[in-house]
């Protein structure tokens, strides 16, 4: 499934955040405030670094990888402050773990 959507056009998907956390934070925030339903949240892992897929019923997100864990930081704090989140507002959160490569591609994606 998720490779199927990394074969659209980029237009269908809207690429929000940057490698730094608070970012990320925010871009879920403004998700959560716009999008009357979301049907599913993917969190995406490669190793200790961590993205997510957030798919309305309008649009399609990807939140690039600000999280991370396995130390203590910023990224692992804010990785535990957007799944309650997600939790608080009854978004069922699912784990995919992602290559390597296909983590440098949401990395480094443009807007």
């Amino acid at each position: 499934m998720i490779f199927n959507l990394f074969n659209r056009p980029s237009e269908e998907i809207q690429y929000l955040g940057t490698p730094y956390t608070q970012d990320c934070l925010d871009a879920i925030g403004v998700i959560l405030q716009t999008q009357t339903y979301i049907e599913k949240a993917l969190f995406l892992s490669c190793n200790q670094i961590h993205a997510y897929l957030i798919k309305s019923n309008r649009n399609t997100y990807i939140i690039r990888s600000g999280f991370s864990s396995g130390y203590s930081g910023e990224g692992p704090k804010g990785l535990a402050s957007s799944l309650q989140l997600l939790l608080k507002h009854n978004i069922e959160v699912e784990e995919i773990n992602i290559s390597e490569k296909l983590m440098k591609k949401l990395i480094f994606l443009k807007n």
